[in-house]
């Protein structure tokens, strides 16, 4: 399947070539979006990863949860992207090999 939709790219003495992008490069830049862009509350974040909104709070204060803050009061306005939530639960999976009976 092709798809229409193309990007200019910048090209010497003004002339544009197009490029043709695949439906997978396009939902890889729409999951970065998401991923980069959606904004979670702790309560949210807990919801995901089944624990509570002060363990999330903890784990942004360890700083094993990247997150933002602008409200300048502790844990008022964090807010935690979707990228973030991704990796830490990537980095607490224990591997297969690990498990005991």
């Amino acid at each position: 399947m092709q798809v229409n939709s193309t990007i200019k790219t910048s090209q010497p003495a003004g002339e544009m070539r197009r490029q043709m992008v695949t439906p997978a490069q396009i939902e890889t830049v729409k999951r970065d979006f998401i991923l980069d862009n959606l904004l979670m509350t702790p309560a949210e974040v807990g919801q995901l990863l089944g624990v509570s909104p002060r363990t999330v709070l903890d784990r942004v204060k360890d700083g094993k949860i990247d997150a933002a803050d602008d409200s300048g009061r502790v844990s008022a306005g964090v807010r935690i992207t979707a990228r973030s939530v991704q990796a830490y639960a990537q980095s607490i999976i224990i591997p297969a090999e690990k498990h005991t009976e």
